[in-house]
């Protein structure tokens, strides 16, 4: 094996060489008439090959000397790849771990230095104790931003736990929810003004609502009767979780359902929650039963303003919201029927989720997901940095989500 490479510089019409180490550099061909403007390289026994977009031509010259430059092959169009295939590329006289019952790995063997290897899982699965055998694996931490929807995994929220979906498929997707069961994440797009799907492992997109029905401005989601809810301006309406049987449950009166951004549920009592209000002393929480019956508001928080972002916390028997204009978060406990508010210190949250001990949100300021204590608030801690902003004032909501079979 000569251990070399070969460089070609298209701007500089040339072709070199040099050692893997980054010695011997050689110039092969230079200010050839034959070489106007080379795309892309590759090599073969004594010879290199290389595509011209110039000449519209696939060309052959001698490896070592740059010598019997020889078109091979014209083209109607500028080419771009070249490759050659042949056996010899691929040699199989190699000691394959993988060979043997697949390296006794359950789905894949990754071959590494040495004739060594690695299992290797899929998405939504990770390697067990045996680290041969891969096993379910689904507590990942949605986002969403423009162009895009990711899921990554919560202990390593630098890996994708799936395939992400993102430009053409999604324009400006808010109000993530999930239903674990069926894997499949629901949105509403203010874009296109549709309600929209995607099956988590196979992000293939279906749209369920599209704008007829008016624009979206929250959808929420019960997993458990396989409903969901979605508010456009004037009502609230339901249907299944395939956009059929559509029906209106609320109608808006004269000042109702004005500034609706995010839905929260609770399929266990049966309630949706959803804020209203546009100017200050107007907002509030709303709490109704599925149905749309027994609408209920409690006006009796001075510091409610702009409320965004509803998330039902199980676990604490909470509804969390965020006040967007301030930054601050505020929840309702339901065993005390009381409201308490905390903070994050100069740390804006632009969205909210709740999981386990801990608020999750993300914070356009700092450019990153953080988590904090859901009770206390003050501290935080970074989750995952550098990923860009999140909900904007037309595209407020659950912009991430949580989520653990």
């Amino acid at each position: 094996m000569s251990k070399y490479k070969y460089i070609l510089y298209s701007r500089l019409d040339s072709i070199h060489t040099i050692k893997y180490d980054g010695s011997d550099f050689q110039t092969v061909l230079h200010e050839h008439e034959a070489l106007s403007h080379p795309f892309a390289i590759t090599i073969f026994d004594n010879d290199l090959f290389w595509t011209d977009w110039r000449s519209n031509s696939v060309m052959r010259a001698n490896k070592f000397t740059g010598s019997n430059v020889t078109i091979i092959h014209r083209t109607y169009t500028q080419p771009f790849d070249v490759k050659i295939i042949h056996p010899s590329r691929q040699p199989r006289n190699i000691k394959n771990p993988c060979g043997i019952n697949n390296g006794n790995c359950s789905h894949l063997c990754l071959l590494s230095f040495n004739s060594t290897y690695q299992c290797g899982c899929p998405h939504l699965m990770t390697l067990g104790q045996d680290n041969h055998t891969c096993v379910t694996y689904e507590k990942m931490l949605l986002f969403s931003r423009l162009n895009e929807i990711r899921a990554v995994y919560l202990d390593q929220p630098y890996f994708h736990a799936a395939p992400p979906i993102s430009l053409n498929i999604i324009v400006n997707p808010a109000n993530l929810h999930f239903v674990a069961k069926y894997k499949q994440i629901y949105w509403c797009d203010t874009q296109s003004s549709e309600t929209k799907r995607a099956n988590l492992t196979n992000p293939s997109i279906k749209t369920l609502i599209d704008g007829s029905a008016g624009k979206p401005l929250a959808i929420g989601v019960d997993w458990i009767s396989n409903l969901i809810f979605i508010a456009v301006p004037q009502s609230i309406s339901v249907t299944d979780l395939d956009g059929q049987f559509f029906s209106t449950i609320i109608k808006a009166g004269k000042n109702d359902l004005r500034g609706i951004n995010s839905i929260a549920v609770n399929p266990y009592k049966g309630l949706l929650f959803w804020p209203e209000g546009s100017t200050r002393g107007q907002f509030t929480i709303l709490v109704a039963q599925m149905d749309g019956a027994k609408r209920t508001h409690n006006r009796d928080n001075p510091e409610l303003e702009s409320p965004v972002s509803l998330s039902y916390d199980f676990t604490s028997d909470r509804l969390y919201w965020l006040l967007f204009a301030s930054g601050k978060i505020q929840y309702y406990n339901f065993a005390t029927k009381q409201v308490r508010t905390i903070a994050f210190n100069d740390v804006k949250p632009n969205v909210i989720t709740v999981y386990g001990n801990f608020i999750y949100f993300a914070s356009e300021k700092q450019d990153a997901i953080l988590k904090g204590d859901k009770t206390t608030g003050n501290d935080f801690t970074f989750v995952r940095n550098s990923t860009g902003a999140y909900s904007c004032q037309s595209c407020l909501g659950q912009n991430f989500l949580l989520v653990q079979n």
